[in-house]
């Protein structure tokens, strides 16, 4: 049984089955798998809360996506199982919010406990930096000099009446204060109606980076950075074991725009000159350099080959040619 695959493959080759945090709010639906079924194995989702389900495309609500897979291959003929993590840039550009913390998180955990290589598919935005919504078009600006707005903001506040608006909402909070004869509501916290807006996504991203640090030591630790990888994304790729880059990709921790405002001139063309292979490839963060996603992939099950089953196994052996 094949679940979120882009491309056919016999089910007798390969079993998979998508996986996901059991605190997400999607429906879930009975998943058919050839290995997968069995007490022990719905012992380790339940004790990593995880669950498995199927989604059509474009129907993700987190992005991250999990995936437990079964292959047979030459030197494991009877199966091998893996546990690959991929970000959907298609979902809010592959930030990661507490949704796809928690379920990185645990599907991580998962290879840990199960002893089985972790791979890591790399095109993301870093950790997710939201805005709330409800207060896009209501907050005023209170200047310094309102008749020099380059010499900055004193506060951001609400009307009386746009407070009480948002006052049952629990989304921001307030504080009184009379100004040239006006009473408004000095903006204190942002909190928002929804979660994964703000600092708890730094924390999330923490969370995650230390995960990848144990999964350092005791798995194989694999990275595909088929696009970017940015700011925590950078991280993961790098705190693991192996990295594989393709062409026209890159890692950067901050886009090139971005370091341009800081600086106060245009230093940098494109990311590719912060971490392109040419610069990734060359310092040793990058081990391989790819033409396209399906080479990596090709690269990812040559290095496997190398690697037992699991970790409590030897390496596998071919037999001899005769």
């Amino acid at each position: 049984n094949i679940n979120n695959l882009a491309s056919p493959v016999s089910p007798t080759a390969i079993a998979s089955t998508s996986i996901s945090s059991s605190t997400s709010s999607a429906k879930t639906s009975s998943v058919q798998s050839f290995t997968f079924d069995t007490k022990e194995s719905n012992d380790r989702l339940q004790q990593c809360g995880l669950i498995t389900r199927t989604r059509s495309p474009a129907e993700n609500d987190c992005g991250v996506v999990a995936w437990r897979i079964r292959m047979k291959t030459p030197e494991c003929p009877d199966g091998r199982s893996i546990i690959v993590i991929a970000n959907d840039i298609t979902y809010k550009i592959g930030s990661f919010g507490i949704e796809e913390d928690l379920l990185f998180q645990r599907a991580s955990e998962l290879a840990r406990l199960e002893r089985v290589p972790r791979i890591y598919i790399s095109a993301n935005s870093g950790a997710r930096i939201g805005l709330a919504e409800e207060l896009k078009f209501l907050y005023n600006i209170a200047w310094n000099d309102p008749n020099d707005v380059e010499k900055g903001i004193h506060y951001l506040y609400l009307t009386p009446e746009d407070h009480a608006r948002v006052s049952n909402m629990n989304c921001v909070r307030t504080e009184v204060v009379n100004d040239d004869g006006e009473t408004r509501y000095r903006i204190v916290d942002i909190i928002g109606k929804e979660n994964s807006l703000g600092v708890e996504n730094l924390r999330g991203s923490g969370m995650i980076a230390g995960e990848t640090s144990l999964a350092y030591n005791l798995i194989p630790t694999i990275s595909l950075v088929t696009c970017r990888a940015v700011g925590i994304g950078a991280y993961l790729v790098r705190l693991g074991s192996r990295v594989i880059q393709v062409e026209n990709s890159h890692i950067i921790l901050t886009g090139a725009g971005a370091l341009n405002k800081v600086l106060g001139r245009e230093v940098y063309n494109s990311n590719n000159q912060l971490g392109g292979i040419q610069i990734m490839f060359n310092n040793g963060i990058t081990h391989d350099v790819v033409k396209d996603d399906f080479e990596g992939c090709l690269l990812i099950l040559r290095w496997l080959s190398y690697m037992p089953e699991t970790m409590l196994n030897l390496p596998p052996v071919l037999p001899g040619l005769h």
